[in-house]
């Protein structure tokens, strides 16, 4: 059986630049057995395979509750007959092209599967497919920490909305970053051996950056394969007006920060003591200083 490793990709945390590098490399990869290919009906951004969403909350039995990915893929609100087609079509497709073999690892990457949607039921379910299909099934997530995170959701919306609402506004009501709640329903459902959290900064990426860390989870050698491709986040591009694509990453104040704290410091904790035990004095180190863009 061929083996698999799915990035779950927390929004802005570099899923885009990611799964961009991944599109460009396609032919390269599957050379050297590393089948990848992007699944994704939209062709004004890279955010790949909400179809997983899906299927997800179908072998669950639950219906999809994410308005976003229902509209994608064509599924109109509470139809769960629509649902179930599009998720049986994907899993014959996906589970036809598994058999045909040709391939040692299967790389998939999908920010829905850590959307505010998902349910510990459908996480569970989708990894007891995944085990059925594949050998070793490995489960990757990058984090950010919470302040640099906040302010670039924050500038995402901002660009997004023209919303004239204010940073410390937008985080007194968005309220603690989702990491820990969602890394939970995850090594509860796959494991703790399966699930490998890395965070997003430069000194702890093997290679030093983004693309080059992830070329070391797939286990290629240096210089096999380029690490740079074009990174432009495509999310919403083209609803945007022109005017609002500038970069606007306002200063955090101190009350700001320390409001980022507080409501972040069980998770981070969390985090802390489940996957960086052994390395506690650099990741407090890391969530208390400042993060370089990767």
């Amino acid at each position: 059986m061929p083996d698999a490793i799915l990035h779950i990709g927390f929004n802005k945390c570099g899923s885009t630049a990611l799964q961009q590098w991944l599109s460009a490399q396609e032919d390269a990869l599957l050379a050297q057995g590393i089948w990848y290919r992007r699944m994704d009906p939209r062709t004004d951004v890279v955010c790949t395979n909400p179809h997983l969403q899906v299927l997800a909350f179908t072998l669950a039995d639950q219906p999809v509750p994410s308005r976003p990915m229902n509209a994608v893929l064509g599924i109109p609100e509470g139809d769960r007959v629509a649902q179930d087609a599009v998720a049986h079509a994907f899993r014959e497709q996906f589970e036809a092209q598994v058999a045909n073999g040709g391939f040692k690892t299967w790389v998939g990457s999908s920010e829905a599967l850590v959307s505010r949607f998902m349910t510990p039921e459908a996480i569970s379910a989708l990894a007891d497919w995944l085990s059925g299909l594949f050998g070793n099934v490995r489960y990757v997530a990058y984090v950010r920490r919470p302040e640099t995170w906040l302010v670039s959701l924050f500038g995402h919306q901002l660009r997004k909305t023209a919303s004239p609402e204010d940073l410390t506004a937008f985080v007194d009501r968005f309220g603690p970053a989702p990491f820990a709640r969602l890394l939970d329903m995850w090594r509860t459902a796959v494991g703790q051996e399966a699930l490998d959290v890395r965070l997003f900064e430069e000194s702890w990426l093997g290679g030093g950056g983004l693309v080059r860390d992830f070329q070391t989870v797939l286990d290629l050698p240096a210089g096999t394969l380029p690490t740079r491709s074009k990174r432009v986040n495509t999310t919403f591009r083209n609803r945007m007006n022109p005017w609002s694509r500038a970069p606007k990453r306002p200063v955090l104040s101190a009350q700001t920060r320390d409001m980022i704290a507080q409501s972040n410091a069980e998770g981070m904790g969390w985090i802390e003591s489940t996957f960086f035990a052994d390395r506690q004095t650099e990741f407090r180190s890391w969530a208390a200083g400042s993060e370089t863009r990767c």
